[in-house]
């Protein structure tokens, strides 16, 4: 199980989707002068932006009201088991051990990047925004009985 530690100052940030496989997975220092989104002159929501060379075309995706996205780290810390009660029904429970992740930023929206195209409906990230939210309304949705035996 993963239990989410808020930092001391979450960074609001705005992850970037390349079209591209970076051996990479966190931060890296980036100056201005290489990596510098311009918006569209057509679009408020597009951008543009070289990566090596390559011309990218962006879309800023908003996520839905009452959502936010985060960014976690991963810790070495786990939360204190709890020691159990003993109700006398003779089962035994096993101690979970919870992880601690924490979180190092939020973000409001991302921004997806195609190879001289602006990503369009049906890109698989946006795509993928748009099914998540529904399975995570439709879950939350679902209300199950609850069992009054006296």
């Amino acid at each position: 199980m993963l239990a989410i530690q808020p930092s001391s100052s979450p960074k609001q940030i705005t992850p970037n989707i390349l079209p591209a496989k970076i051996h990479h997975n966190g931060p890296i220092p980036t100056p201005k002068r290489y990596w510098n989104p311009q918006p569209q002159s057509t679009s408020p929501n597009e951008q543009e932006v070289y990566f090596r060379g390559r011309k990218l075309l962006g879309q800023k995706i908003p996520l839905p009201e009452k959502y936010e996205g985060v960014v976690l780290q991963k810790t070495d810390k786990t939360l204190p088991v709890q020691k159990k009660d003993e109700d006398g029904d003779g089962e035994d429970e096993e101690d979970v051990e919870v992880k601690i992740m924490e979180q190092n930023g939020k973000f409001s929206e991302i921004v997806v990047l195609g190879h001289e195209v602006v990503p369009g409906e049906e890109d698989d990230y946006q795509k993928g925004i748009e099914e998540w939210v529904g399975f995570a309304e439709a879950i939350h949705a679902y209300d199950t009985p609850t069992n009054n035996t006296t």
